[in-house]
């Protein structure tokens, strides 16, 4: 039987110690390729996950087929060229389908009376608007029309924080949510709220964020 030196164990440890305060980054890359390769790994070991996004997108696909229709029908959108910038924005920046049918609907909206947008944007990007909306105020006259309009983008049985994050994501929120539906205040974009409520990998809002 073959023994190691008396202390050999210890320079191994040594020699290993030294070896990851050597990298640049002092093993962190080890580390952090190790955490990269995981990432999403809740979804691809959950396969109820991938069922119940793949019903989503098609579910939000369908929708946002079923606007742009009534959108190009509408006499109040087609002709009108700031909706048309930010509609080709969309596919410029990829939206997802769902905030397109948000933008959609406020502009249907926008064009039939029920919400008073504020001034557009120049620039049709989420940098310093929603795709060029800057804000809107409900119609006090209008307001269970339009709240029906939005809800009705959804499925049944619609949670009142989905509908609003919805909102937080687009950057569009109001002081306080009743007085915004009623029309007593307006929704007014905000980049920091957009940002905080960004959907993070694992598909949820990012802690600690609300409004």
């Amino acid at each position: 039987q073959q023994h190691r030196p008396a202390g050999a164990g210890g320079e191994v440890a040594a020699n290993r110690k030294r070896t990851v305060k050597g990298e640049p980054d002092g093993g962190k890359g080890a580390k952090q390729q190790k955490t990269d390769t995981g990432s999403g790994s809740h979804v691809k070991d959950r396969p109820e996950m991938q069922k119940k996004a793949r019903e989503g997108q098609e579910y939000w696909l369908d929708q946002v087929k079923k606007l742009r229709t009534a959108w190009a029908a509408h006499k109040g959108c087609g002709g009108n060229a700031a909706f048309t910038a930010q509609v080709d924005a969309c596919q410029q920046l990829q939206i997802k389908s769902q905030h397109e049918c948000l933008l959609r609907t406020l502009q249907i909206a926008s064009a039939d009376g029920l919400i008073v947008a504020s001034p557009f944007s120049r620039e049709c990007d989420n940098s310093a608007s929603f795709l060029g909306w800057t804000g809107f105020h409900v119609q006090k006259p209008h307001a269970a029309a339009f709240k029906g309009r939005v809800t009705d983008l959804f499925p049944p049985d619609l949670k009142k924080n989905t509908l609003h994050t919805t909102f937080r994501r687009a950057g569009l929120t109001p002081d306080k949510w009743p007085q915004g539906w009623d029309g007593s205040s307006p929704f007014l974009y905000s980049q920091e709220k957009r940002q905080a409520y960004a959907p993070t990998r694992s598909g949820g809002d990012h802690k600690g964020a609300r409004g």
